[in-house]
């Protein structure tokens, strides 16, 4: 019986992370998988013709990854990509993502862009008021979060109405106990570069949920919104305090389409939820479970991983075969969701292995090829069918 081998190719601080690490254990359980860890000196120094030759890869952004030569990697070796990495390309531009979330009906905020071009000159026309904004006529009133095009900065800031007292909370990453401040007499709006100005919606509970879909199962935690006051709320283990939530209807159906759209294995959402109607406000792709349950999360993900790759490469397992395998079923709990029945695992990438044969079933039509022209996604790209 052959062997997949299965690159894991990220930065060392992510591939050295407690639920990634968990993660890759489960996956050695599986026999007849072989786990190849890229190196750093690997993945920033060498060329891409000394990567190793995997069948399938298993990679996804963060600071300091090198995304585009990850790409060249595969357009040269075109090993199965697990996460579509030309998609984690666009994730990284907050327009984009998006465009990608209206063309597949999933709700969002309602927002206008700002354009400014490299050396800061404005291509769209801004007009401020105390109370709102308006953007080559389209309006929008405080309060609003203002967000830079980069998804990769955190720097969001939220102007209030004079009614609420005004001023400006602006959010970033955690800093300690500190994930906010409140500046009082700030009212106008960044005049350096390029923002998404989306509607501040008064969320139920105070809580932001965070959400981690895969083609079957989908989980949800909730936590402290840092738009409240900017202090992180912490369990007795000095972690990010995250409770378990059920997701309703309208959350699994959101979770398959953002599985289907974004062909990332494990896809990170964020949600606010509003008098019962649910708002997608940020994808993040590639994430990484942190509350209690992150185990449990971990043990289903390598079982439908281990699932979904014997089917890609069309191996069937001897019916007496001591192997560990998944063939029965994921183990779904009350924690978990099922967004789509456990034999319907969608492929999460149009390419295929060179030592592979193809693929027992059609994968799922999508424009990947063509991400964009123009600057503007093809009105039918990404869209579901």
């Amino acid at each position: 019986m052959r062997t997949i081998t299965l690159g894991v190719c990220c930065m060392e601080e992510k591939l050295k992370c407690r639920s990634m690490q968990y993660f890759i254990e489960q996956l050695k359980q599986f026999s007849i998988l072989e786990i190849i860890e890229f190196d750093t000196k690997t993945i920033l120094e060498r060329p891409i013709e000394k990567w190793p030759i995997v069948d399938c890869i298993l990679s996804y952004y963060s600071n300091g990854f090198p995304l585009e030569k990850a790409i060249q990697y595969c357009n040269l070796r075109n090993p199965y990509q697990i996460n579509d990495l030309k998609i984690q390309e666009m994730l990284q531009d907050r327009r984009f993502v998006n465009q990608i979330l209206e063309m597949n009906g999933i709700p969002t905020p309602k927002s206008i862009s700002m354009y400014r071009d490299t050396q800061n000159r404005n291509i769209s026309h801004l007009i401020e008021k105390d109370d709102y904004i308006e953007i080559d006529g389209k309006r929008i009133y405080k309060p609003f979060i203002e967000k830079p095009f980069n998804s990769e900065d955190h720097n969001n800031f939220i102007y209030y109405s004079t009614s609420q007292g005004g001023g400006c909370r602006k959010l970033f990453r955690k800093i300690g106990n500190n994930s906010s401040e409140y500046l009082k007499d700030l009212n106008t709006v960044r005049t350096n570069g390029s923002f998404i100005y989306e509607e501040f919606v008064k969320i139920d509970d105070s809580k932001d949920v965070k959400v981690y879909s895969t083609s079957a199962f989908s989980y949800a935690e909730l936590r402290k919104s840092p738009s409240v006051d900017g202090c992180v709320e912490r369990n007795k283990c000095g972690r990010e305090k995250r409770t378990v939530s059920p997701l309703t209807s309208q959350e699994l159906l959101i979770s398959m389409k953002i599985s289907k759209a974004f062909k990332q294995f494990v896809c990170g959402y964020d949600i606010l939820r509003v008098n019962g109607t649910s708002y997608v406000c940020d994808v993040n792709g590639w994430s990484f479970v942190k509350g209690e349950n992150f185990k449990a999360f971990y043990d289903n993900a390598s079982q439908l991983l281990f699932n979904h790759l014997i089917e890609y490469f069309n191996i069937e397992l001897p019916s007496t075969s001591t192997l560990m395998t998944a063939s029965a079923s994921i183990s779904i709990n009350s924690n978990f969701s099922v967004s789509l029945p456990p034999n319907s695992i969608p492929s999460s990438s149009s390419s295929s292995s060179s030592s592979s044969s193809s693929s027992p079933s059609s994968p799922t039509s999508y424009i990947t090829d063509q991400l964009f022209i123009n600057g503007v996604i093809p009105s039918n790209a990404f869209a579901l069918t």
